[in-house]
């Protein structure tokens, strides 16, 4: 059986054409269960050094959308298609 969690994001939409001529870019992705797995492991290994530090926690969508700004401009797609993530 397939399951999956949804996170919802918001975003601004200016009621503009974005790139590549989408008019609006979807706002849900879907984790099975590895990746939520995954995501959860790290949100904890991250809070207990957080709180370590001195720090808030924070929640999981939180550690999603850091990792999405540090991460979407080193994507790429090789020669054979496949994409990765650039050092």
């Amino acid at each position: 059986m397939h399951t999956s969690t949804r996170i919802t994001c918001t975003h601004d939409n200016d009621g503009g054409t974005h790139q590549m001529g989408y008019a609006e870019m979807p706002t849900n992705i879907r984790l099975t269960n590895s990746e939520q797995e995954a995501l959860r492991k790290k949100c904890i290994e991250i809070n207990k050094l957080l709180v370590k530090i001195g720090h808030q926690p924070v929640k999981d969508s939180e550690l999603v959308h850091a990792i999405f700004a540090q991460v979407i401009e080193k994507v790429e797609v090789s020669n054979s298609g496949q994409i990765t993530v650039r050092e």
